[in-house]
């Protein structure tokens, strides 16, 4: 089978690279991009059921203030104490959120209610804030086109000279950090295709050699990412933003390590006098196995966060499993192909190897063999050394530190910092619930 199949590719290696580069086109063509299809897609961070969901929209209800747990808050800081005009824009402003019933869910005005006023005013008079609830879950789709519809109503309105409004809150903070990760994707890729790159052509010493690697990956990728946007654009699992960059770590990291597999044993067969076809064919052999164990074991272990509660967590499953899978069989077909043309042309050949670095190696191998034991204690403690750093790991679910200081929702929190006591606008609520009314109690 392993024989046939890289026959196959030595034989129709510019049928099959073109199948490659079709496929990558099309899906590029016709399919809508992957970031966009988890726009639009996009589903709740947390599930319905959590605990936080079900007792706020509870709460909501209770007092007739909307049933969305998407809370938001508007905040508007001045550099001088807020006085008539500061009331007028809030005041437009609002009625202009109220009248925004796609995108608002409820207003709660804490400055203008008697009782509210001195709580939602800060100390120093420079700063307000009022409470949005607006419609979807934390993270989904309605809830990202609602909180850029209000943004839109909150940057359109003309605001007193030194008044600033930001809309913040924890519906905020999640849709500017899931943005925060689709602007920094593209650099991120960008970043790692190059030192992958720069690796390869230090390892092999070839730009050619090294190409051949960047190029499956490449075309394994586009595919990939066709694939997982045309599934999510058909609801068959959900698409975020996390789980698209996710997708092209694992695509990038897995399908380079493949490739190298090959090259390595290719090369190898090479270096023992094998013809061009026949080295081929061994390392298809011997290394197509390996190939396909590693992959399904990744994409099997990538599978199972299909069964994750958080929604971030969960929507990178299968799209992840699929990109392992496309890197697979990119590196089955489409890498032997490369190396078969490639190597009609007398390139991506072995380098004749240093004797120096060869007698190093062997003495590697030597040492190893005569005392596995004192190798595997050193080697156990030099990855224990570079492990060092895990024990200042502080595991946490904050999401403004994960995000720049610069986002919206991190200026609105700075913003109430600045006048208000930490925390503010984070809480922890509890609600009770009796069945008498709270305001006679029994025995008063």
């Amino acid at each position: 089978m392993w024989d046939s199949l890289a026959g196959l590719a030595n034989r129709y290696a510019i049928v099959v690279i073109g199948l490659w580069v079709v496929a990558a086109g099309l899906g590029t063509l016709l399919v809508p991009p992957a970031e966009h299809m988890a726009r639009i897609h996009a589903r709740g961070f947390l599930p319905a059921d959590a605990p936080v969901n079900i007792a706020g929209s509870r709460m909501g209800a209770q007092f007739h203030d909307g049933k969305s747990g998407n809370l938001n808050y508007l905040v508007l800081e001045s550099d001088r104490p807020l006085g008539p005009a500061e009331r007028a824009f809030h005041d437009q402003l609002l009625a202009k959120l109220r009248a925004d019933h796609q995108d608002v869910d409820s207003v709660t005005d804490l400055w203008s209610d008697p009782m509210t006023a001195p709580a939602a005013l800060s100390d120093d008079g420079k700063a307000t804030y009022t409470i949005l609830r607006l419609p979807g879950d934390l993270g989904a789709a309605q809830a990202n086109r609602a909180l850029d519809g209000v943004r839109r109503i909150v940057a359109g309105q003309p605001a007193p000279v030194g008044l600033r409004a930001y809309v913040t809150g924890p519906g905020a903070t999640i849709a500017d950090e899931l943005s925060t990760i689709d602007r920094q994707m593209l650099v991120m890729t960008c970043v790692t295709v190059v030192l992958i790159a720069l690796l390869l052509i230090a390892v092999y010493r070839s730009l050619t050699t090294a190409l051949i690697p960047l190029m499956t990956v490449g075309l394994a990728l586009g595919v990939a990412r066709s694939i997982v946007s045309l599934l999510g654009e058909r609801d068959v699992f959900e698409v975020s933003i996390f789980s698209v960059a996710l997708l092209a770590a694992m695509v990038l990291g897995g399908a380079t390590d493949y490739g190298i597999f090959l090259i390595g044993r290719y090369h190898e067969a090479r270096r023992g006098g094998v013809s061009h076809e026949r080295a081929l064919g061994v390392a298809n052999r011997t290394v197509g196995p390996v190939i396909v164990a590693s992959a399904l074991t990744v994409a099997a272990a990538l599978s199972c966060l299909t069964f994750a509660k958080v929604g971030m967590l969960r929507s990178a499953g299968l799209p992840c499993a699929i990109g392992i899978v496309t890197g697979m069989v990119a590196s089955l077909t489409l890498l032997p192909a490369l190396i078969a043309l490639a190597g009609r042309y007398g390139l991506a050949q072995p380098r004749n190897p240093n004797r120096k670095t060869g007698l190093r190696w062997r003495r590697v191998g030597a040492l190893v063999a005569r005392w596995p034991a004192p190798m595997l204690v050193a080697s156990a403690l030099v990855l224990a050394i570079c492990a060092l750093p895990v024990s200042g790991l502080r595991l946490g679910f904050d999401e403004l530190a994960a995000q720049p200081d610069s986002t919206l929702a991190n200026r609105g929190y700075q913003a109430m910092d600045r006048h208000f006591p930490p925390n503010r606008l984070l809480p922890e609520i509890v609600s009770i619930k009796t069945g008498h009314d709270l305001r006679n109690p029994p025995g008063s």
